[in-house]
């Protein structure tokens, strides 16, 4: 054959992969996992990438390893998570039309299970109302949302307007809980719909009143998440001394003093104690006599209770994930075995501790071996008698455990 002559073509051309943007394959094991309900892809469990870069928020369709269509979601570059579930009905497009259909069957969830006593509670709980990157908490007639993702932002666009028409909230926060720059201060809220509000509004749990700030950088005042656990606690502490530690601004202090306990309440900021006896005189309680409240580090305080002989028949501990102090740093997953055997010995026999962590990086298991170590250090036989988990406005699907970070043990000493 001449050099000059061409080649005939292959009988059998080797196929060329697709290379279209938006489409993404997954690998079986995350096939399965997604059809199950689990909302997120791992960045790991994409196939090959042979077409076009995506971009953060770009609305992208997912397949199994043969091409059958999984659903739909956004993108992430960066990070661990690199596609969040948005629907796996082919018929329901991701889009505008449909987040606000989510917020309303959100709204219609909670009508079902929210009485007129509790008017501080989630609206829109992220992956569990099918928006992904998205909290909003309600707090009387203002709404406060946290925003987890730039990538999220389209959501929440079309999210607000409905929640702020549908519940006559007079204004709509949203908080940026992006990472932050080492160093960096969060930023305050920003006002995205309505007219600000004052620095202090009046909510009702159960039927108890708190005052909150929704304009606050940070927490507001009152988590709603823990509100099962604070309203038993109301209704079974009559004559008890319960120690509440890391107290903030008084929510379990209020419950327990409205049931008829006598409390102390230990947190080392002087402001945040200052809320709680407004939130006290608030229900008609007197701030001094039916609490007594210690600004000092958790620790250091327990430390002197034990010298003092002091003794409860009820003691809370709700520490933060993490936190810094003139005496050093506190980390659940490092440290509550220490807090646990640290509060034991001011525990009557028969007495109760309610021990709670928040972090989804600590899992159900290592908390209850983190337990079971502080009790064996304390010399303290401990039973678990109940644990609170969510309370409805706070849906988890049910293969999504990272979504149901709430832990909370009810321990008999």
């Amino acid at each position: 054959m001449s050099p000059r002559e061409p080649k005939s073509p292959s009988r059998n051309p080797r196929p060329q992969p697709e290379r279209r943007r938006g489409l993404l394959r997954v690998r079986p094991e995350a096939t399965v996992r997604l059809r199950a309900g689990h909302p997120w892809v791992f960045r790991d469990a994409l196939g090959r990438r042979t077409g076009p870069t995506e971009q953060k928020g770009q609305i992208v369709t997912l397949a199994d390893p043969d091409g059958h269509h999984i659903g739909a979601g956004y993108f992430e570059p960066d990070g661990a998570v690199a596609v969040k579930m948005l629907t796996l009905d082919p018929s329901r497009k991701p889009g505008p039309e449909l987040y606000a259909q989510r917020a309303t069957e959100a709204l219609a969830l909670r009508s079902r299970f929210l009485g007129d006593d509790t008017t501080a509670y989630r609206v829109i709980n992220s992956e569990g109302d099918g928006l992904p990157g998205l909290t909003v908490d309600r707090y009387g007639d203002y709404l406060v949302a946290q925003l987890y993702s730039l990538a999220a932002t389209d959501l929440a666009e079309a999210v607000y307007p409905v929640l702020q028409k549908q519940l006559g909230s007079k204004g709509v926060y949203e908080q940026k809980r992006l990472r932050p720059t080492a160093g960096e201060k969060r930023p305050a809220a920003d006002l995205m719909l309505g007219k600000a509000s004052p620095i202090e509004v009046e909510v009702t749990e159960h039927g108890r009143r708190f005052l909150v700030d929704p304009s606050a950088p940070l927490g507001v005042g009152l988590f709603p998440d823990l509100r099962e656990a604070r309203n038993w606690l109301g209704q079974h502490c009559a004559g008890l001394r319960v120690l509440n530690t890391f107290s903030y601004t008084g929510a379990f202090t209020i419950h327990a003093a409205c049931g008829g306990a006598q409390v102390t309440a230990i947190d080392r900021s002087a402001k945040t104690h200052a809320w709680s006896r407004k939130n006290l005189k608030l229900n008609g309680l007197d701030p001094e006599k039916d609490c007594r409240h210690i600004t000092a580090d958790t620790s250091v305080t327990l430390s002197k209770l034990a010298v003092e002989g002091a003794r409860f028949d009820v003691a809370i501990l709700d520490p933060p994930s993490f936190s810094r102090s003139p005496k050093g740093s506190f980390s659940t997953g490092r440290d509550y075995s220490e807090l646990l055997s640290q509060t034991l010995p001011l525990i009557e026999k028969g007495g109760l501790v309610l021990a709670v962590s928040n972090t989804a990086k600590l899992s159900d298991e290592e908390f209850a071996r983190a337990l079971g170590k502080g009790g064996g250090w304390a010399g303290r036989e401990i039973r678990t008698i109940r644990k609170f988990s969510l309370p409805p406005d706070f849906p988890v699907p049910p293969a999504f455990s990272e979504g149901s970070y709430l832990k909370a043990y009810l321990l008999s000493v």
